[in-house]
């Protein structure tokens, strides 16, 4: 019977992997295995009538053996006004999770004159979110950051319905360890805070409502799934009401924020990427740091973490968008706390709700 089980098992993890999309994929660019939907989807990338998804999945696997001249080739077909005639040499590296960049990336060399130049190559869509906030980084921001923290600069940036940027490259961007980031977090929390944003911009959709921010936009979704199993409908609106409370709130309660303070993009001298940049309420920030690197069973748990970022709330106001964001921040990890944790993260929340509605 246990031979029996295992034998199962095992057919199912093979059968699972030998025809998941992941895997044909692989196949396809490291052994030369094409399927029909994926050379359909080339053939469409090549006679410039893909979509922005067809370009994301093709070149997802690019990393593992794709061609740099026929990735170069599928770009300019998407888009003809990039081109790539001074990259000299390029080699993928890493991956992304991206909804509006290409997540194979590559460092480059550059010929810019007489000079060859050593940069990071990153292909978003021009007309995201997430290249608008990135460009508006580099025009208005890195000024004010770029003498306190290592920031690569912004090189050169190219094409029409696609942009295709290239960044300084950094030879050394070592991490902190486990021990130290809370302490790379708050130096560089205190430097983010003396950031100056102006008015016009904080008025601006997509750089001051967290709701259309990637990071965010693509979690409540899993969040009111939840509740819906655990809680019931309700629970749906009065989460969506928090939102909608937080979102309306006076300019004058938010502050930059850099939005993905994740192990890769905090180093020890400073950031990287800032696709997910805006003026939102701080205690985004605080939540998405918490949630990637604690995972406390009880509130008190929780509550010790906020203080030794300094974010421990002062009010009632404040404690409601910590609370409201971690649980959101908490619910999009595969490997999330447990229900018990959740149902008190809930509980917690909504008694705020409550009491900020009637003060």
């Amino acid at each position: 019977m246990y031979t029996f089980v295992k034998h199962t098992r095992l057919v199912r993890f093979l059968r699972e992997k030998l025809f998941s999309k992941r895997f044909r994929r692989y196949c396809e660019v490291r052994l030369g295995i094409a399927t029909r939907e994926s050379r359909n989807r080339r053939n469409k990338l090549l006679a410039g009538t893909a979509t922005w998804k067809d370009l994301r999945n093709y070149t997802k696997f690019a990393r593992y053996g794709l061609p740099h001249n026929d990735y170069e080739r599928i770009i300019m077909s998407y888009d003809p006004e990039v081109c790539f005639d001074d990259v000299v040499d390029a080699r993928f590296m890493g991956k992304g999770e991206g909804l509006y960049s290409l997540n194979s990336y590559r460092r480059v060399i550059l010929k810019i004159g007489t000079d060859r130049v050593h940069c990071f190559e990153k292909v978003y869509l021009r007309d995201s979110a997430d290249y608008i906030k990135m460009a508006w980084f580099y025009d208005e921001i890195y000024p004010q950051l770029q003498n306190v923290l290592e920031i690569p600069s912004r090189i050169l940036t190219r094409g029409d319905s696609l942009a295709v940027v290239y960044f300084q490259w950094f030879d050394d961007l070592a991490t902190p360890n486990r021990k130290d980031i809370v302490e790379a977090y708050l130096h560089v929390s205190d430097l983010l805070d003396k950031v100056h944003v102006k008015k016009e911009h904080q008025r601006e959709k997509v750089i001051s409502d967290f709701r259309i921010n990637t990071f965010f936009s693509t979690k409540p979704k899993k969040a009111r799934a939840w509740l819906k199993n655990n809680e019931g409908v309700q629970a749906i609106v009065q989460l969506d009401d928090i939102c909608n409370r937080i979102a309306s709130e006076s300019p004058d309660r938010s502050g930059f924020v850099h939005g993905d303070l994740n192990k890769a993009n905090l180093t020890k001298k400073g950031l990287i990427d800032f696709d997910y940049c805006g003026f939102h309420p701080k205690a985004f920030e605080h939540a998405a740091f918490v949630t990637r690197f604690f995972k406390p069973e009880s509130m008190n748990g929780l509550y010790k973490v906020f203080e030794s970022i300094n974010a421990d709330p002062a009010n009632h106001d404040e404690k409601l968008k910590l609370l409201f964001f971690c649980f959101v921040f908490y619910l999009r990890k595969r490997r999330r706390p447990n229900d018990r944790f959740l149902h008190l993260l809930w509980k917690e929340l909504s008694e705020h709700h409550l009491i900020v509605q009637n003060a």
